[in-house]
């Protein structure tokens, strides 16, 4: 698959249009099951995305079949989730969405490690787990942080030891990605979720952290002392590995199509024919690592201002389902998630009707829906 990314591409499209695809067909057997404000918003700005897409001058036949093929994957995406949540009561649904997604994450790392055995080497991708080509140090830190979320705070398998010993092993994964705002975010989410916690789940994890943490700074610490060395020496932080020049290019260019933007993922085109990121960044730019200006380019203010309003009904369901779900472990979780997702939105894009984008989402409609519900959950 490393040498033909396009069919692994295509492969990943027509696999999660079939999801869209049958739950679509479920939704419409029972058109209740579509109802959500959660997925209004989210659809809403699906839309309007798809709209800056096909008034954009910058979707050419070249880059066409990239455009359309990834906003079909995030709507079939939107409506499978806001399907399944109203065929599941929420506590199953979530625990049932970790129990697939701890696995998936542990093979999709295992096939990186088949595929390219160099990464083991840390060398691949600058000193850092992950491949920028097949995937990037970044997804995966983002993808290990969620994991360490997921078996933090919920209950996804029932033996303590197992769910911990995977725990423990994503935390080492994400520390090995040196992606530091997934660090540093899931830290800080689970400091939070900690303190909201009660009882003997408290114990539990201030043990594990205990154990974990001795366990990284002896086999790892030095390690990770010297890349953040590194990382200050060489003068990447001044620019945040190029991110302030990025953000500039970006300003600029929302100012010449305010209203519209230039389309869905063809950042990459525009910036693989301007000077000014040859000697900056040596893979493709495909966001604009910051989600808010990934979305004004995309679809200008007006897509912005439909995003606005998903994230917002989203907090404020957030707000909402905390009172609630006071004492339960479950509020935990809910809240070191959005923090997790909103700290990371500032240096990458995946906000944009992407992974980040279907976690947010997952996590509202979980809330959402048990709202609705008579009895409190039981996660």
């Amino acid at each position: 698959m490393r040498d033909n990314l396009f069919l692994a591409s295509a492969v990943n499209v027509i696999i999660a249009l079939a999801f869209g695809l049958v739950f679509g067909l479920i939704g419409l057997s029972k058109p209740s099951l579509l109802r959500s404000r959660v997925g209004f918003w989210a659809f809403g700005y699906w839309l309007v995305t798809v709209a800056s897409s096909l008034l954009s001058p910058f979707v050419t036949q070249e880059n066409i079949f990239r455009v359309f093929g990834l906003l079909a994957v995030s709507g079939a995406i939107i409506l499978a989730l806001v399907v399944f949540f109203n065929i599941f009561t929420p506590d199953r649904a979530l625990a049932w969405a970790a129990q697939a997604y701890v696995p998936g994450v542990l093979l999709a790392t295992f096939t990186l490690v088949l595929m390219n055995p160099s990464v083991l080497t840390l060398q691949e991708a600058g000193g850092r787990f992950g491949d920028p080509e097949l995937l990037h140090p970044n997804s995966l830190g983002i993808a290990y942080g969620i994991g360490v979320l997921y078996l933090l705070f919920l209950r996804v398998y029932r033996t303590i030891f197992w769910q911990s010993s995977l725990a423990f092993l994503m935390m080492i994964c994400l520390f090995a990605t040196l992606s530091k705002t997934a660090i540093a975010g899931t830290l800080v989410a689970i400091a939070l979720a900690f303190w909201l916690l009660r009882g003997g789940h408290k114990l539990r994890l201030a043990s594990l952290l205990f154990f974990g943490g001795v366990a990284i700074a002896l086999f790892g610490g030095n390690y990770l002392i010297d890349q953040i060395q590194v990382y200050f020496s060489s003068g990447q932080a001044e620019t945040l590995s190029g991110r302030r020049i990025l953000w500039d290019w970006v300003i600029d260019m929302v100012a010449e199509r305010p209203f519209w933007g230039y389309g869905y993922q063809v950042m990459k085109d525009l910036t693989a024919r301007d000077p000014r990121f040859f000697l900056t960044w040596s893979v493709s730019i495909v966001h604009a690592h910051n989600a808010y200006l990934d979305i004004m380019f995309s679809s200008g203010y007006l897509g912005l201002s439909v995003f606005a309003l998903f994230w917002l009904y989203s907090l404020r369901l957030l707000w909402l389902g905390s009172v609630r779900l006071r004492g339960c472990s479950l509020r935990s979780f809910l809240v070191a998630m959005f923090l997790l997702l909103v700290s990371r939105s500032f240096t990458e894009g995946a906000l944009n009707l992407g992974f980040d984008f279907w976690m947010a989402m997952t996590s509202a409609l979980a809330i959402e829906k048990s709202l609705r519900m008579p009895k409190e959950l039981r996660v």
